[in-house]
C-alpha cells in the first residue's frame, strides 16, 4: 500500500532537485495545455463531466488523506445536482426517521 509523505520517518526533513521538478512540472503542464485543447473540441457536456470527475476524486481522496473514506458514487451525485448537473447513477435513498435536517 501506498504510503502517504507524512507516514516517513522525519519527513519534513526532505529535499529535491528544482531542475528535476521543473522538467517534470513542465511536462505535467504541457499535457494540461494538451487535454484542455482536446476537451475543447468534444464540447461543453464532456468538459463539464470531466470536470465533475475531477472535482469528486479531489474530495475523496483529500479525505482519504485524513482518515475519512468518502463514498464517490455519492458524492459524484451531490456535485452534480449542486451544480445542475443530473448523473445517470443515483445514490441509494435514505430512509428518514423524521429527524433529518
Amino acid at each position: 500500500m501506498a504510503k502517504y509523505i507524512y507516514e516517513y520517518k522525519n519527513w519534513t526533513d526532505f529535499t529535491w532537485n528544482e531542475k528535476a521538478i521543473n522538467a517534470v512540472f513542465g511536462e505535467a503542464k504541457l499535457m494540461q495545455g494538451k487535454i484542455i485543447g482536446q476537451m475543447n473540441t468534444l464540447g461543453f457536456s464532456a468538459k463539464e463531466e470531466a470536470t465533475l470527475t475531477a472535482l469528486t476524486l479531489d474530495v475523496v481522496k483529500s479525505s482519504e488523506i485524513e482518515g475519512k473514506l468518502l463514498n464517490y458514487d455519492f458524492h459524484s451525485q451531490t456535485f452534480g445536482n449542486k451544480h445542475g448537473r443530473s448523473c445517470a447513477k443515483q445514490p441509494p435513498h435514505r430512509r428518514s426517521g423524521g429527524n433529518d435536517a
